[in-house]
C-alpha cells in the first residue's frame, strides 16, 4: 500500500493523498502521480542515497522501459517545483550512485485525523488539508470539527470521482505556451515535455516549423524549417534526437516524410506521402520502430515505415481496395499493440476505431461524429483525448477506456491535442474559425478594398445572389448549426430558411428566385442529400437520387433539374437530377466536380485535376478544353457571368480573384487579398456589379497546456 502520510520539507507541504505541494501560503500545485511517488520514496529513505534502478523498480515496476527515461525528467520537475527563494537544492544527484533527499522530512502523524504539526523554524502552525486561517502555536482541540471535515472530504471526493457522460470535471488549469502573433498550430511536445514544436505562420508568410523551450520562456522560438513548402504535424523520436514530419511542395508536386536531426539540423527523406489533402498526420510507435503516416497510394490510407530498416521500407496498414471509408489521423497505444484511427465514411461521418495491429480486429468507440480534429493516447493507457468539429465549432473530449464513457472539455476552440510520451502533459491548440460574407465593386479600375456584408461573432459563408429577389442566400451557424439563411445585399433583413440541424452547405438560388437548392447531411448519418427549400413557404423537399454523396448543386436554366457531383466507388462525376422524380443522367466522364450551365445545351465544368472544360448535353462524348490548368486551377471557387469566369486562385504572395473572358481568353486580376483570406472551396457570386465571396480571417491561434484532474492529480 502506498504511503499517503503528509510531510514538510522546510516550508513546503507535501500531501500525497491529493498529489499536491504547497509552498508557504501560496495555492496548492498538483503534480503527476509518479512525481509524488518518487518524492515520497526518497523521503521514506532519508538520508540514504537511493540508486536509480531501485527508484525505477519501486515506482514504475514492470514498465522499466518508461521509467528509465522518465526518472530524469521527474527529478527535474521536482527540483523546479520544490525550489523556493530561500531554499537550496532539495534533491541531490550523487554521481554514479543515485539521488538523495537533502532536507529532512517532518512527517504529519496522521493525515486523516488532521493532526496539528509545528513547522520547523516557523512561529505559526499549519493544519494539513484545511483552509482555516493560521493560528498561534499551542494545543488545539480539533475533534469537535472532525465530522464537518469528514463530510467536506467526502463531498470533494465524490465531486471529483463520480461523473456522467458529457459532464466536465472541475479544477482544470490551462497554461499558455505560445504567445506569438499569427497562428501556431499542431503542437508536438518532446517526450519530457520541455520542448514544443509547432507550425507557425503570420499573415502573408509561409508555414514553417518552430520549437520553443519551456525552461527558457524568455528566448524566442527557434525556426527549424526554412522553405515555402507546407509542413504541419510532427512527432519526436523517443530519445528526442529526431523529429519526423511530412513536407508537401507544389514545385515539384510531391510529399515526402522527413527525418530531421534536431541537434545537427540535417534532414533525410525516408518516404513518400499523399500529395492530396491539407493534413498530413503522423505518429510514432512507443518502441521507436514504426512510423505511421498517410501514404501516396491510389487509395489514400495509413502505412508504416520500418525505422529499423536501412532502406525505410513501407507497408500498407489501411484497407487498399474497395474501401467504404478512409483512415486519416492515428495514435499508438502506450504498449504499441493498438492503433486508434479516425475513420471517415464521408464528409459528415468520421469516428474513432481501435485497431489491433496484429490481427486487424477493430472496435468503434465514438459514434455520430462528423469531423475529428485530433486525438492522442495518454501514456498510462486509460484515456484517449480527442476533439471534434461541427459547424466550425470545436469541442474536446476525454474517452475513458475502462468505463467506456466520455467527458466533455468545456474549452472553446480545443483541437489537435497531443500528450508528451513520458510526462503525460497534454498540449493542444486553441483556434476559432472566423468567416464573413464580403463584397468588392467591379466598376472601379482598381479595387480599393472589400466591404463586409455579413459580419458578426457567428460565421457567415458561401454566398449566392438572386437577381429576381435581389437577395443573398448563404450559410450561417448563428443558430448553433449551419443552416440556410437569406439577407438583403447590404446584410440587413436576415431570415433563416431552414431548421434541419444537419449541417447545410452550398446554397444555390434557382434562376426564378423562388427556391434554394443546398446540401445537408442525411438524418441517419449515412451520407448527404440534395434539398430544395421554397423561399416563400420555407417548405423543404428532398431531391431523390440513387447516391449517398453529392457536392455543390447548381440549376439547369429551366429550373427543372439539379446538377451535382456524385461520389461513387467507381467514379466521381457530374449528374443531372430531376427535382420532381427520381432519375439521373451522367453528364461528365472525366472527374467533373463542379459545373454550371451557360445556355440550354452547354455545360462548363472543372475537374479536380485542374482546367475548365465545355461539354454539350446533346453530345456528351464531346468535351472541349476551354482553359488550361496553368491559367485556371479553381475546382469549386468560380462562377460564370456574361461569358466571363471569375475565380479565386492563391498566388505566391496573395489570394487573387481573376476574371477570364472565354471569347478572347484575356485574364486580369480583379482584386487581391492577403494569403489564407479565402479557402479553396469558397463560393463566388456576382450581383449588382459586385463580387460576393467568403472571407476567412486568420484568428490568433496559440498552443496551450491542459492540467486536468484525471491525470494531474
Amino acid at each position: 500500500m502506498k504511503d499517503l502520510r503528509a510531510f514538510y520539507l522546510d516550508s513546503v507541504f507535501v500531501d500525497p493523498a491529493d498529489h499536491s505541494v504547497q509552498i508557504n501560503d501560496q495555492e496548492k500545485s498538483s503534480l503527476q502521480p509518479k512525481f509524488i511517488e518518487v518524492l515520497c520514496y526518497l523521503a521514506n529513505q532519508f538520508p540514504r542515497v537511493v540508486e536509480r534502478q531501485e527508484i525505477i523498480d519501486k515506482v514504475w515496476g514492470e514498465n522499466s522501459y518508461v521509467g528509465e527515461k522518465a526518472l530524469t525528467n521527474t527529478i527535474w520537475h521536482l527540483r523546479k517545483t520544490l525550489h523556493t527563494d530561500n531554499s537550496s537544492e532539495t534533491i541531490k544527484t550523487i554521481r554514479k550512485a543515485g539521488y538523495q533527499l537533502v532536507i529532512e522530512p517532518k512527517w504529519v502523524k496522521d493525515n486523516s485525523d488532521q493532526t496539528i504539526t509545528t513547522i520547523p523554524n516557523q512561529e505559526h502552525i499549519r493544519i494539513s488539508n484545511s483552509s482555516q486561517p493560521q493560528i498561534n502555536s499551542g494545543f488545539v482541540q480539533f475533534k469537535s470539527y472532525f465530522p464537518y471535515v469528514l463530510f467536506l472530504i467526502v463531498a470533494v471526493y465524490l465531486s471529483l470521482h463520480l461523473y456522467n457522460e458529457d459532464n466536465s470535471l472541475q479544477a482544470m488549469q490551462i497554461e499558455q505556451i505560445t504567445k506569438e502573433p499569427g497562428s501556431e498550430l499542431f503542437s508536438a511536445p518532446s517526450p519530457d515535455g520541455r520542448y514544443v514544436v509547432y507550425q507557425w505562420s503570420r499573415e502573408n508568410e509561409d508555414y514553417n516549423l518552430y520549437v520553443t523551450d519551456r525552461l527558457q520562456p524568455s528566448l524566442p522560438p527557434e525556426q527549424l524549417t526554412f522553405d515555402s513548402a507546407l509542413e504541419g504535424f510532427s512527432v519526436w523520436s523517443n530519445d528526442s534526437k529526431y523529429l519526423y514530419f511530412a513536407r508537401k511542395t507544389s514545385k515539384p508536386k510531391q510529399c515526402e516524410i522527413i527525418r530531421l536531426d534536431v541537434s545537427l539540423k540535417t534532414e533525410l527523406s525516408i518516404g513518400k506521402c499523399a500529395r492530396s489533402g491539407r493534413y498530413y498526420y503522423i505518429a510514432l510507435s512507443p518502441d521507436n520502430t514504426r512510423l505511421a503516416y498517410l501514404d501516396s497510394g491510389e487509395s489514400k490510407g495509413i502505412s508504416f515505415i520500418d525505422l529499423t530498416d536501412p532502406e525505410f521500407k513501407s507497408t500498407r496498414f489501411s484497407c487498399s481496395q474497395n474501401c467504404q471509408y478512409r483512415d486519416r489521423d492515428m495514435t499508438f497505444s502506450p504498449d504499441g499493440k493498438t492503433l486508434a484511427v479516425t475513420r471517415r465514411a464521408h464528409r459528415f461521418d468520421e469516428n474513432i476505431y481501435l485497431i489491433n495491429i496484429a490481427d486487424n480486429s477493430e472496435q468503434q468507440i465514438t459514434f455520430n461524429e462528423a469531423d475529428i480534429v485530433g486525438l492522442t493516447w495518454h501514456p498510462e493507457g486509460r484515456y484517449i483525448v480527442y476533439a471534434t468539429q461541427r459547424s466550425d465549432q470545436r469541442h474536446g473530449f476525454i474517452y475513458d477506456l475502462e468505463l467506456k464513457k466520455r467527458i466533455s472539455l468545456d474549452i472553446n476552440g480545443f483541437s489537435y491535442p497531443e500528450f508528451s510520451s513520458i510526462t503525460g502533459e497534454l498540449f493542444f491548440q486553441q483556434r476559432v474559425e472566423n468567416y464573413e460574407v464580403s463584397s468588392v465593386a467591379l466598376d472601379s479600375v482598381v479595387a480599393s478594398g472589400t466591404f463586409p456584408v455579413l459580419h458578426s461573432k457567428f460565421n457567415h459563408l458561401q454566398p449566392d445572389y438572386s437577381k429576381e429577389q435581389n437577395r443573398l442566400a448563404y450559410i450561417s451557424n448563428e443558430s448553433g448549426s449551419y443552416e440556410v439563411w437569406t439577407a438583403k445585399t447590404d446584410g440587413s433583413n436576415r431570415e433563416r430558411l431552414t431548421s434541419l440541424n444537419q449541417f447545410a452547405s452550398s446554397p444555390k438560388w434557382s434562376h426564378d428566385g423562388s427556391k434554394v437548392a443546398f446540401l445537408a447531411s442525411s438524418p441517419d448519418g449515412s451520407g448527404d442529400n440534395i434539398y430544395i427549400v421554397d423561399f416563400h413557404t420555407k417548405k423543404v423537399s428532398k431531391v431523390e437520387t440513387d447516391y449517398s454523396q453529392h457536392n455543390n448543386p447548381t440549376w439547369t436554366l429551366d429550373d427543372k433539374h439539379i446538377i451535382s457531383a456524385v461520389y461513387d466507388e467507381r467514379f466521381v462525376d457530374l449528374f443531372k437530377f430531376s427535382i420532381d422524380q427520381k432519375n439521373g443522367l451522367r453528364l461528365t466522364f472525366s472527374g467533373g466536380r463542379f459545373g454550371q450551365m451557360i445556355n440550354q445545351e452547354e455545360l462548363i465544368f472543372a475537374p479536380l485535376s485542374g482546367g475548365l472544360y465545355l461539354t454539350s448535353l446533346n453530345d456528351l462524348e464531346q468535351t472541349q478544353l476551354l482553359l488550361a490548368t496553368d491559367s485556371f486551377n479553381a475546382t469549386y471557387s468560380w462562377v460564370y457571368h456574361n461569358n466571363t469566369v471569375f475565380f479565386n486562385q492563391e498566388d505566391d504572395d496573395a489570394e487573387v480573384i481573376y476574371s477570364i473572358n472565354l471569347s478572347d481568353k484575356t485574364r486580369k486580376a480583379v482584386f487581391k487579398l492577403p494569403k489564407k483570406s479565402m479557402t479553396d472551396q469558397s463560393s463566388v457570386a456576382i450581383g449588382e456589379n459586385k463580387i460576393y465571396f467568403t472571407r476567412a480571417y486568420s484568428s490568433q491561434s496559440d498552443i496551450h497546456k491542459l492540467n486536468h484532474p484525471l491525470w494531474s492529480k
